[in-house]
């Protein structure tokens, strides 16, 4: 029997979400315990930009599969969420207010609050392949990625 986490699961440390997140190719979703409301985002870093210190910070914008753009976030800054022109999810939406206080938070200040909750939803957070490995899913990267990430 193989082992998957076809409904993702928790990330339990910092150093874990931070390297999740900025991982490429990363879904994840922030849930709050104390209200129970929850948003799904990803962060994405394009191929054609591997080279440039550039992710791409995107906000479920339902139900469905579409995603909102909310703007971008560089490695040299990763605790902030910078708008571009193109940035169309508004500054006081839940969801980008949610994203901003996780950078702060958990990215600048390498905490996390008891009551947020970090998931992913299954897949390497670098090439978006499912993770069977409890390690794997522990962190959110698979073997592969988590060696060429480490190298």
């Amino acid at each position: 029997m193989i082992l998957t986490s076809d409904t993702g699961a928790p990330l339990r440390s910092v150093e874990h979400i931070t390297e999740f997140v900025f991982g490429g190719n990363a879904k994840f979703t922030l849930k709050s315990l104390r209200t129970g409301a929850h948003h799904t985002y990803k962060m994405l870093k394009p191929d054609d930009q591997r080279d440039k210190p550039v992710f791409f910070a995107w906000a479920r914008s339902g139900g469905d599969e579409a995603y909102i753009y909310m703007g971008m976030v560089y490695h040299e800054q990763p605790s902030v969420l910078i708008r571009t022109k193109k940035s169309t999810l508004p500054a006081t939406d839940d969801r980008y207010v949610a994203f901003d206080y996780f950078l702060r938070s958990v990215v600048g200040k390498n905490t996390i609050h008891p009551s947020l909750e970090v998931w992913h939803e299954g897949k390497c957070a670098r090439c978006a392949r499912p993770l069977t490995h409890p390690e794997s899913i522990e962190r959110g990267i698979g073997p592969e990625c988590w060696n060429k990430m480490k190298l």
